[in-house]
């Protein structure tokens, strides 16, 4: 059995993980803030790709669980000879939703082919997902806009500001959706939608951007665009914002990780859970509380900064 346990805005240290979950329980995209690791002993299992590693050379959430399917996870995780895993999640977001897809499927992908759907949707999403949606996409194909129609209630509810006070159960609500439409797309029945991928520019400094993201996909197309470092923002119902803050790769030179410190003190931000953080080349604003700071204030913090 492969229960889905939804925690929104909980993150735990591995440690706390393997000391306060039960046996036979995997830890997505965050829940545990560390690089992914493995109890065998225990029967615990963490697969990240945002905490300490290198974001360019770690495969995404849902790519690691492919692995770890077609490499024998649930010959560990099993009672009774049959799958059996607690999967932990902080987030509904897309790399979770097909991650928990692929762990209720795994008899559905042991022999998988490049040209099958499931396929074609686990290497675009560990693109995407790898590099901070900075991979270049074209976004009038059909595949692709099959995987926005996927999505979709993620990214409506991401655009509505509505994430930041989903409940456990509002979130699994979600990521079953979710489930249902990839179910869709494996069967060949998927629709398709036309990207909302507007954005307005407000300001940056420079060789950065900061921008109010509009549609869903605005940040691929900035990149598309050419930007190669931004700040993008959305307004939450509760007068915080969303931020996140990216960079194409590890070869531009915008010091992400140096502007998390300093983010944090300009809002006394103490708690290790609730903070702005993420990798090298993606990361944002606290999960839970969003953050308090105007957009000109981000600015001007940002550019103080560069200007040392």
């Amino acid at each position: 059995m492969i229960n889905l346990i939804a925690e929104p805005g909980v993150v735990l240290s591995w440690d706390e993980f393997t000391q306060t979950k039960p046996p036979y329980s995997i830890a997505l995209d965050g829940y545990v803030n560390s690089a992914s690791d493995l109890d065998f002993n225990g029967s615990y299992l963490n697969l990240d790709h945002h905490s300490g590693v290198r974001r360019l050379i770690t495969r995404s959430t849902c790519s690691q669980v492919y692995l770890a399917i077609v490499l024998g996870l649930f010959e560990l995780f099993q009672k009774d000879n049959q799958p059996h895993a607690n999967i932990y999640v902080n987030n509904c977001d897309q790399d979770v939703c097909l991650s928990y897809w692929l762990l209720k499927n795994p008899d559905k992908i042991h022999s998988l082919s490049a040209q099958d759907n499931i396929a074609r949707l686990i290497i675009g999403e560990d693109f995407l997902d790898a590099t901070a949606g900075s991979f270049p996409i074209d976004l009038t194909r059909d595949t692709v806009q099959q995987s926005f129609w996927i999505f979709e209630p993620y990214t409506i509810a991401r655009n509505n500001g509505e994430l930041k006070n989903y409940s456990s159960s509002q979130m699994v609500e979600l990521i079953m959706r979710v489930y249902e439409r990839i179910q869709l797309y494996t069967e060949g029945k998927a629709q398709k939608i036309e990207v909302d991928a507007r954005y307005e520019i407000v300001g940056g400094g420079k060789g950065w951007t900061l921008a109010k993201e509009i549609g869903a996909y605005a940040r691929a197309h900035l990149y598309q665009e050419g930007v190669q470092a931004l700040i993008t923002f959305r307004d939450n119902q509760d007068g915080t914002y969303t931020y996140s803050i990216g960079k194409i790769s590890g070869f531009i030179n915008f010091p992400i990780q140096e502007f998390y410190n300093v983010l944090n003190q300009a809002e006394n931000l103490i708690d290790p859970n609730n903070q702005w953080g993420g990798s090298t080349i993606i990361g944002g604003s606290p999960r839970r509380s969003g953050s308090k700071l105007k957009p000109e204030k981000i600015e001007k913090i940002v550019n103080d900064y560069l200007s040392f």
